[in-house]
């Protein structure tokens, strides 16, 4: 008899974390599933507290050296339940974790991920800019909230979700690449159409420590996170912008913008920005790029039709910055992913 759960457990070297990680499991108030652990060139040690923990419901899968996706989809593949749950080694379960995302996912079947909110543990205490994110996240709760903020940033935390085993598999599982491959598989659910919901409770506990994985991976600097999205973003923008006959504005002349923003000219890509907007005097009126920087009050004389007025793209990093740009882009009467998209 098959699971109602698959939970996909990755471990490479975690003798401190896996055993908490493995208890919180065992005492789910939902007593059917299974946990495969993928042991990825783990150590002794790590082994060994897995082994003690043993439980008829653990799926032991070992590699001598295998890549993090690569670890993924051997799970993926092995899992036998239509309910894929994801979790890391570091993170602990509430006991109604699994219960309460298979029936959320059983009574949504319009939704392709059920994901939760999470309670951040900061081991060293050293990790604000994290916390901030983690803050971020937890209040996007609604599909149409995480999809309108897709192009921010991860919109949800990866070891969070339960997924439909079957939507994972149409697109293929996870992809390899110089990217962060939940990040990746968000943006490619989110443009096929699938749907994204969050719980509104802390359901997970998401532990930083300094072996964190993504302290260090290249995959999950900024610039990664950038290059991304570019091609998705690209095939988000009306036709009009795509064909340069509608002028794209990007909002913010600041760090972020002058980083990342000329990305979306490569030669690959094909856009133009045609100005840059901005709020701070020092900058307006100034070039950059060689294009000019102009007060963001300029939209409101350039609210024309859906042709002449331009299309903008927010480079303004903080959720309050964010806000106070979706405000005035509402009372102007512009619409999310219609007439703008928040890209940090």
């Amino acid at each position: 008899m098959r699971p109602c759960v698959s939970v996909l457990l990755p471990v490479h070297r975690a003798a401190d974390y896996i055993g908490a990680a493995l208890r919180s499991l065992w005492c789910q108030t939902l007593p059917d599933f299974e946990c495969m652990v993928i042991a990825n060139d783990s150590d002794a040690a790590t082994l060994a507290v897995i082994r003690q923990l043993h439980d008829p419901r653990l799926r032991l899968i070992q590699f001598d050296k295998a890549n993090l996706v690569h670890a993924l989809n051997a799970g993926l593949d092995a899992a036998r339940a239509d309910i894929l749950v994801r979790m890391d080694a570091d993170d602990i379960c509430r006991p109604d974790r699994l219960a309460k995302q298979l029936r959320h996912l059983q009574s949504n079947p319009h939704i392709s991920v059920s994901a939760t909110r999470v309670q951040f543990q900061a081991e060293d205490g050293q990790s604000p800019g994290f916390a901030r994110y983690v803050e971020w996240q937890n209040s996007l709760l609604s599909a149409d909230q995480i999809y309108s903020n897709r192009f921010v940033e991860s919109p949800v935390a990866h070891p969070s979700v339960a997924l439909r085993t079957a939507a994972l598999k149409d697109l293929g599982g996870y992809r390899s690449g110089p990217f962060p491959e939940d990040y990746d598989l968000w943006l490619r659910l989110l443009e096929q159409g699938h749907r994204i919901e969050k719980l509104p409770e802390s359901l997970l506990i998401w532990r930083d420590h300094p072996r964190r994985l993504s302290r260090s991976d290249p995959r999950i600097r900024a610039e990664a996170f950038h290059r991304l999205k570019v091609p998705y973003l690209l095939r988000a923008l009306p036709p009009a912008v795509r064909e340069l006959r509608r002028p794209l504005y990007v909002w913010g002349a600041g760090r972020v913008s002058r980083r990342f923003a000329p990305l979306l000219e490569d030669a690959s890509v094909g856009l133009r920005i045609a100005a840059f907007l901005d709020v701070d005097p020092r900058k307006i009126g100034r070039r950059l790029y060689e294009r000019p920087v102009y007060s963001f009050e300029k939209l409101r004389m350039n609210n024309g039709d859906q042709v002449t007025k331009p299309f903008v793209l927010s480079y303004v990093p903080g959720a309050y910055a964010r806000n106070l740009i979706c405000e005035y882009l509402a009372e102007l009467g512009w619409q999310a992913n219609v007439d703008y998209l928040l890209c940090a």
